[in-house]
């Protein structure tokens, strides 16, 4: 009996992010592991394959339900027999499960059948570049499947966040900016967004630099305006193009004790 502690081994081949073998589409019955078809982009036509077969499912009255392990089941029409799990809880991937619209014609009944010889057939996909003596075109027309070929469920990357730094004052002994984030507080941005460092420091210039205690070493990638910038005045760094790692915001006149870290992500 297929299980989700087994899960590696009867469905590690499914793909976070899959036009064919998603892992979105599958759940676990007492049936076995089961891929959902959808066949259109609303849900409200698919059909169910047991990928991983188990024991045997349940007898169901005819229009009767059932729940066991926290699923549904729904014995579907007058005869019974075919078995639909209203409510599947699917494995995790990206959260954007597979859509398939490769196959012509409508879905079969939205029910889950016992096994797989008991699925209706599909009709011939169209656009497959057979002779058409099959039901296909035979001439694989690429505009019939343009909703397929553009559509890749794919999720767009976020845009980064810009990130500002206020100096307020100085440390005792000139030993630190200080900020709402403490004394030399480190900052993180991710590549593509711009640092502001507004300096309200009372003096105290700030540049942002490669090296540590090198109030010389000034950022040459991405672009750096407003070097150094002295009391009432600010420093932006747009990161695009930098290379992620560490870098620093540095006081000219102390760059040995007033520095802090800028954390460059990917």
């Amino acid at each position: 009996m297929p299980q989700r502690v087994n899960s590696l081994s009867d469905i590690g081949t499914a793909k976070v992010s899959s036009d064919s073998y998603d892992v979105d589409n599958i759940f676990l019955t007492d049936q076995g592991w089961v891929y959902r078809h959808y066949k259109k982009e609303d849900k409200s036509e698919f059909w169910d394959e047991i990928i991983v077969a188990g024991e045997a499912g349940y007898d169901l009255s005819p229009d009767s339900t059932d729940t066991v392990d926290n699923i549904t089941y729904s014995a579907e029409g007058a005869g019974g027999g075919s078995i639909l799990v209203t409510s599947p809880a699917f494995e995790s991937g990206d959260g954007t499960p597979d859509i398939d619209y490769k196959q012509g014609g409508s879905a079969p009944a939205a029910v889950r059948y016992t096994n797989y010889a008991q699925y209706p057939p599909l009709e011939t996909p169209v656009g497959d570049g057979g002779d058409g003596t099959d039901g296909g075109d035979g001439g694989g027309d690429s505009s019939s499947d343009s909703s397929s070929s553009g559509s890749d469920n794919s999720t767009p990357a976020p845009t980064p966040t810009d990130v500002s730094i206020t100096f307020t004052d100085v440390a005792s002994g000139n030993s630190g900016y200080i900020s709402a984030g403490g004394t030399n507080a480190g900052v993180s941005i991710q590549a593509g967004a711009t640092l502001t460092i507004n300096n309200n420091s009372g003096g105290h210039p700030v540049n942002v630099v490669t090296v540590s205690g090198d109030e010389t070493s000034t950022v040459t990638s991405g672009t750096l305006s407003g070097a150094p910038a002295g009391n009432g005045a600010s420093v932006t760094w747009d990161t695009t193009g930098v290379t992620p790692g560490t870098y620093y915001y540095i006081c000219t006149a102390h760059p040995a004790v007033m520095e802090g870290t800028i954390t460059v992500t990917a």
